[in-house]
C-alpha cells in the first residue's frame, strides 16, 4: 500500500510547486512600441484610481492614452507639459497624446482632491 500511494504523493507535490512558479498578474501594462517610437496603452479609471497605475515605456516614446472611466466620479489625467484628457463623466472615454517620455514622471487626476486622494499614474522610462 505504500508504494502506491507514494507516486501519487509525488504527482500532486510536483503539481503543488509548478502552480507556485506562475507569475502573479500585476497592474502594469507593458505596452509594445509601434516602430516610430509611438505606443498605445488603455487606462480605466475606477474610484480614485488608474489601472493600470503604472506602465513603463521606452526612452523617447510618445503615448496615446486610451481611458475609459469605469467608474461613478468625474475623472480627468493631466501632465506636467499640460497634455490632459479633459474631464471624463462616468462611462464616458477619451484618447490624448503625451509625450514623448525621456524621465519617469507622473500623471495625476486634476479633479479636486483625487491627487491627494492617491489617484496617479506612474510612467517609467527605461
Amino acid at each position: 500500500m505504500r508504494f502506491r500511494v507514494l507516486p501519487a504523493l509525488i504527482l500532486v507535490l510536483a503539481l503543488g510547486l509548478a502552480a507556485c512558479g506562475e507569475d502573479a498578474p500585476t497592474d502594469e501594462a507593458a505596452p509594445a512600441p509601434d516602430g516610430n517610437g509611438h505606443i498605445e496603452v488603455d487606462i480605466s479609471m475606477i474610484d480614485m484610481e488608474f489601472v493600470p497605475d503604472e506602465i513603463t515605456v521606452p526612452s523617447g516614446s510618445t503615448v496615446t492614452f486610451n481611458l475609459t472611466n469605469d467608474g461613478n466620479l468625474e475623472h480627468d489625467l493631466v501632465f506636467d507639459d499640460g497634455s490632459s484628457s479633459g474631464v471624463l463623466q462616468a462611462g464616458e472615454s477619451a484618447s490624448f497624446d503625451a509625450g514623448p517620455f525621456t524621465e519617469d514622471t507622473v500623471g495625476w487626476c486634476d479633479v479636486p482632491g483625487h491627487r491627494e486622494a492617491g489617484m496617479e499614474l506612474e510612467v517609467i522610462v527605461e
